[in-house]
């Protein structure tokens, strides 16, 4: 789809059409998509397309919001006003009001996969004593026969997406945690 950019005018814009605007929260400024819902002829209503703490085959989750926010016409640095849908901007929709970048999809991951949350909310819970770790030295165990070939393997692999290397990240910090654990 080829786009036609503009001088961005309040006129010019419509329900439904996405824009690119200049969000400032707390001194941090970014660019942020939005859906117009609504054009006062002073003020434009949008939904943000805002990152959430989930991944969907190894691709960033971004929610289209419910909360609609009133911003100026000079905060958008993009009107695209021949994208009709975030799926002409490239987003595919995986679930109700949630997108990810389609380029962003590792199709290494499972096809039964579905959307990962990694917010610690889900790890909370008070109740859940179901998983604590012993302090008890003698009851660490030794690797499995193949930690070699898993390690090279682990090792080698590269991910590609924005998922796969926050996962491989994290796994690595408690690789890291539990070796150092391990020596001293």
């Amino acid at each position: 789809m080829t786009f036609i950019f503009y001088m961005i005018t309040i006129d010019n814009i419509c329900e439904n059409d996405i824009v690119e605007v200049l969000v400032s929260d707390e001194g941090l400024e970014e660019y942020m998509y939005g859906v117009v819902t609504y054009n006062t002829g002073t003020f434009i209503e949008v939904r943000y397309l805002s990152h959430v703490s989930k991944i969907y085959k190894g691709a960033e989750v971004y929610e289209l919001e419910e909360t609609k926010n009133l911003i100026e016409v000079d905060s958008i640095s993009t009107h695209y006003h021949n994208a009709e849908t975030l799926e002409d901007m490239g987003y595919m929709n995986v679930k109700e009001n949630l997108y990810v970048k389609t380029e962003d999809i590792d199709n290494d991951f499972s096809s039964n996969c579905g959307i990962i949350d990694l917010s610690d909310d889900e790890y909370e819970d008070d109740d859940n004593d179901s998983f604590i770790a012993s302090d008890h030295e003698d009851e660490l165990f030794d690797p499995p026969s193949d930690h070699k070939e898993v390690d090279a393997a682990w090792n080698a692999w590269e991910p590609t997406s924005v998922g796969g290397k926050y996962f491989k990240n994290v796994v690595n910090r408690i690789d890291e945690i539990v070796q150092n654990y391990v020596r001293n």
